[in-house]
């Protein structure tokens, strides 16, 4: 696994665990109107007024471009590596001694630039 992939999924398990509640007080006058002990305020309404639920809007956006992000890491189909003095290049389709060649070229089933992001 790549330190980028690592750090990716290192962050989306991050937001994931992190996300806010709706704020709870002993004196339930001011509590969350949409925290499960609700908010004697009657006035209050029945709307979030503690801001939990747009943080929890952007951390679901975080987590939606980390995970699509995440799938679209694709697996070299093989490895394209130098074998001898002659320069020339032997394909080798998927071998593990070629993954941590630092001279191993991986090739991919399509470019990975063609990609649609998502929204498009």
């Amino acid at each position: 696994m790549t330190t980028l992939h690592s750090a990716a999924q290192q962050a989306l398990e991050a937001l994931e665990g992190n996300k806010r509640t709706h704020y709870y007080c002993e004196d339930s006058w001011y509590s969350c109107p949409q925290h499960p002990e609700g908010c004697a305020d009657d006035a209050a309404g029945n709307e979030c007024n503690c801001g939990a639920n747009a943080v929890n809007v952007e951390i679901d956006a975080a987590v939606a471009a980390l995970r699509y992000a995440l799938a679209q890491q694709h697996t070299p189909f093989g490895y394209v590596q130098y074998v001898d003095k002659f320069g020339d290049y032997e394909f080798n389709k998927l071998k593990k001694d070629c993954r941590n060649n630092r001279e191993a070229i991986p090739v991919y089933t399509a470019p990975q630039a063609q990609q649609a992001e998502p929204g498009t």
